[in-house]
């Protein structure tokens, strides 16, 4: 797809590997916290709505989740790595309200059907492999509600700079350390059945970020 580079590590390396940087994480990714608010910002969250957020890490998206949300409604976060919800359940526990968090594999959330009215994804479906991007996204369409909504935040392919270019060999270089990779975002929510609202394109430090809106209809 796109030439799209592949994920050459497995889920348990990538869960031992965040559960060790779990607590500097924040820092490593300062410049990314703007972006997870703007992505945020875009589902336009109304107090009293069930929202889950895959790939929470240290909570910075679910603190504005809970903001946005005024105290009233109910926030799941979910991660593939214990201590990265450990920094999370730190930074959120006096939210009102309380995310509740889980730990686990995207690609089968244990949520019910028809039961969530937004989904967030910030720098979260870049980490997995092509097919397994599939069924993740297979699991947020089953979890939302009729007219739920779906923001997604992720590393573009699109413009292909000199900054892309030289982060994708990084990428092949070390690809445990650095994981995330660019992806032709809007082409894979197509091919997944996902209409387009809306498309934001922002740089951080010359790389391009997509912030995509979604509702499913």
């Amino acid at each position: 797809m796109s030439d799209m580079l592949p994920v050459d590590r497995s889920k348990r390396q990538a869960r031992l590997y965040y559960d060790r940087l779990s607590g500097i994480y924040d820092w490593l990714t300062a410049g990314e916290k703007s972006l997870i608010e703007r992505g945020v910002e875009a589902l336009n969250l109304t107090p009293g709505e069930a929202i889950l957020e895959i790939g929470c890490g240290t909570g910075t998206g679910l603190v504005r989740i809970a903001e946005d949300l005024s105290g009233i409604g109910t926030i799941l976060g979910f991660d593939i790595s214990h201590q990265m919800l450990l920094e999370s359940h730190h930074k959120t526990h006096h939210l009102v309200p309380a995310p509740g968090l889980l730990q686990g594999d995207a690609g089968q959330l244990p949520i019910r059907t028809n039961s969530v009215d937004a989904v967030y994804c910030a720098f979260t479906l870049e980490l997995f492999s092509e097919e397994d991007m599939g069924q993740v996204l297979r699991e947020i369409q089953r979890v939302l509600k009729p007219n739920g909504r779906l923001a997604v935040v992720a590393m573009s392919r699109t413009p292909h700079n000199l900054a892309v270019k030289l982060y994708e060999l990084s990428h092949r270089l070390f690809p445990v350390v650095l994981d995330c990779r660019p992806i032709p975002l809007i082409e894979i929510l197509e091919q997944s059945g996902f209409d387009i609202k809306d498309h934001q394109i922002l740089m951080s430090w010359g790389l391009p970020v997509d912030i995509v809106e979604i509702v499913i209809n």
